[in-house]
């Protein structure tokens, strides 16, 4: 290669690597983003609503949730979230109780693993509507402490070009000013929930994340605000014929100029009661409004219920991402659950 075409390529090497730290650093500092999400959000109860805290058939309740996505495209993006939450004071005022829960969440992306770590409690009040017990009106809070961090050492720039190739021992001029920054965080979810006598279940909720819209920029010179994040969801659960139900459901989610809707059923095969198989098991497809299909299969067995789900992406990244999004897991083990709990007369919550 001649003198002008390794002066050139260096030229644009260092162009292009400082246009693409740019991008990142706007995105990463200046984000205007959502929030990490799941597809499975009805497997990640307080994840979603904090509202949902403790509100369950059982003593106490862990729930994991695992995602990888963009594997095809870059260093994937990895959420990962811990939960356990139980009810308090059952009954306190007929059929009223007091829920509390912690959740921890850590979530990360590229080569930097730019990302954060939150570690949070929850605490919500279920308000019985009747004394029938099969109608709730739900409160929530979470208080969580955010650690945001960036490894800069694992990125690349123009000018550790030594002419020939990226040589790791030149320093780089470019400068930083924090590798990480910790702030408070707040989130508030109501929800409501309705068993009827007929069979079906309605629960609708909603929930804002980040009121207080904390600073999560990495230059101190400048405050850049987390933006509020608003979440409507709605779901039912339909008996069909026999052990079959039907189990639509629907988020909407608003962050910014930013929005997701996701929609779609699962069907449910319920054989708890069969004392030979006493597996439930659903299977069902949802969509991600504009940009991915997402196939889901499940199962509970005794105390414990599993999720798979994989998206395949159809947005316009499908030529990079050749469709691929990624998959996501999902476990939840439920202590104390009540037996036959849909036949008794008085319906408690079941999800």
């Amino acid at each position: 290669m001649s003198i002008e075409c390794q002066t050139y390529s260096k030229l644009m090497l260092k162009k292009v690597s400082w246009i693409l730290f740019s991008l990142f650093m706007l995105s990463g500092v200046n984000s205007k983003a959502q929030d990490p999400h799941y597809s499975q959000y009805f497997n990640s109860p307080i994840f979603e609503n904090p509202a949902n805290t403790g509100f369950f058939n059982g003593t106490y309740r862990a729930a994991l949730n695992y995602k990888n996505q963009w594997r095809s495209i870059s260093n994937p993006y990895t959420t990962s979230a811990v939960s356990l939450d139980a009810p308090l004071l059952k009954r306190l005022f007929h059929h009223d109780a007091i829920g509390i829960g912690g959740l921890i969440v850590r979530d990360k992306a590229g080569d930097s693993e730019y990302g954060f770590t939150s570690g949070g409690l929850s605490l919500s009040y279920h308000k019985a509507l009747n004394r029938r017990g099969n109608s709730f009106l739900l409160v929530g809070i979470q208080y969580s402490i955010v650690q945001k961090t960036i490894d800069y050492s694992a990125l690349r720039f123009g000018d550790q070009f030594n002419g020939n190739s990226y040589d790791p021992d030149i320093q780089t001029n470019e400068k930083f000013v924090l590798e990480q920054l910790s702030y408070s965080d707040f989130n508030l979810g109501t929800k409501w929930f309705f068993h009827s006598i007929s069979g079906i279940t309605y629960h609708a909720g909603f929930s804002i994340s980040h009121i207080n819209q904390p600073n999560q920029s990495l230059y101190n010179i400048v405050d850049i605000p987390l933006k509020r994040k608003f979440l409507i969801t709605y779901g039912n659960i339909i008996p069909i014929k026999g052990r079959i139900e039907l189990q639509p459901g629907l988020s909407y989610s608003r962050q910014g100029r930013y929005n997701e809707l996701l929609f779609g059923t699962l069907l449910n095969f319920n054989q708890t009661d069969n004392s030979a198989w006493p597996l439930d098991f659903n299977a069902g497809l949802y969509n991600r409004w504009k940009d991915a299909v997402i196939f889901m299969v499940g199962a509970t067995y005794k105390l414990y219920n599993f999720g798979l789900s994989y998206d395949l992406n159809y947005s316009g990244l499908r030529k990079s991402s050749v469709y691929r999004g990624g998959p996501e897991i999902s476990v939840i083990v439920t202590f104390g659950k009540e037996r036959n709990i849909v036949k008794r007369e008085v319906s408690c919550p079941i999800f």
